[in-house]
């Protein structure tokens, strides 16, 4: 972990997928989660020492980690036995669920409000009340997101999988696939899983709009496992496309979970509504203009010729 007197230690990112051609999907896979667990257990380490506002990046990152190792989970599921991938994704999903919403509060402060801050025309006075509201519900957020990042619990959960990861190999239903070919095989179906997500979401309702979100995080994730399998150059550049896409995915979705946010408060505490339809009304019409894109920018990374694609 990278460390300096000034910062301090430094939230553990994703590490490059560690996979090579000469590995057994089964010994991919293994890779794969035991570079999950780094990240996930280095976090861990680094927030249970910190305060619950500089504890915030670890707990992203945490959740990142359980993100991949889920996902790495559904890609190698036809290779792994059925009573890991029937026990563990809930399992994982529990342990992430418990630190989300201080990750959505931390996104309406710093990225919905603060970005128009600088602009309070509508009073400062009801402005300051929404921002004291939410500062209020995010710090009480962290707080029980620290609480819930119990370390010795993180421990036996992740001791429980690095028990059941050792006693994998050999014991999926072919331990011999061959792992590019799997690898093609997995991403195919990824992205045509994401295709039909994507002509779901032609009605643009936001339930759809979120589904396609989820298909193209799976979908990037997959790639991103494989990379190594395929040509660096052709790989990076769909990653960019996917990760456009996602951007503006994330963000439509990011203004939902806002909404909804909105719309209790406002509910609860009505003189919050001018404050709360001046946020919305700001950021409407950038919103309007992602939505109304979004379909069209995502549809080359579904249609366009992929990196997995034999030559």
């Amino acid at each position: 972990m990278k460390s300096t007197e000034a910062s301090g230690p430094q939230a553990l990112r994703a590490e490059a997928s560690p996979l090579d051609g000469g590995q057994t999907v089964e010994e991919a896979f293994i890779a794969l989660a035991q570079s999950c667990i780094r990240q996930w257990q280095g976090n861990v380490a680094s927030a249970a020492h910190a305060e619950a506002e500089q504890a915030a990046e670890f707990i992203h990152q945490i959740r990142v980690a359980l993100r991949r190792l889920r996902s790495a989970l559904k890609v190698f599921a036809p290779a792994l036995s059925g009573a890991f991938t029937e026990t563990w994704p809930q399992r994982l999903r529990d342990n992430a669920d418990r630190f989300g919403p201080a990750r959505d509060l931390d996104v309406l402060r710093i990225e919905l409000l603060d970005a128009i801050a600088p602009e309070w025309l509508i009073g400062t006075v009801a402005f300051r009340d929404l921002i004291d509201i939410v500062d209020a519900e995010r710090d009480a957020a962290h707080e029980a997101a620290k609480h819930a990042l119990d370390p010795d619990e993180q421990a036996r959960i992740i001791l429980a999988f690095n028990t059941d990861l050792l006693q994998l190999q050999g014991s999926g239903p072919d331990p011999g696939l061959d792992l590019a070919e799997f690898a093609r095989e997995r991403l195919i179906r990824a992205r045509r899983r994401a295709r039909e997500r994507f002509n779901a979401a032609s009605s643009l309702e936001p339930v759809q709009v979120h589904r396609l979100r989820i298909g193209l995080k799976e979908l990037r994730y997959a790639v991103e496992f494989f990379a190594p399998l395929f040509g660096r150059k052709t790989v990076r550049a769909y990653l960019e496309q996917l990760t456009q896409a996602q951007t503006v995915l994330g963000y439509l979705q990011d203004m939902e979970v806002a909404r909804g946010r909105l719309e209790i408060w406002t509910r609860d505490t009505p003189s919050l509504s001018l404050a709360a339809g001046f946020v919305l009304g700001w950021h409407g019409p950038r919103y309007a203009s992602f939505r109304s894109q979004v379909l069209e920018n995502t549809r080359p990374v579904l249609w366009g010729s992929p990196p997995w694609k034999r030559h």
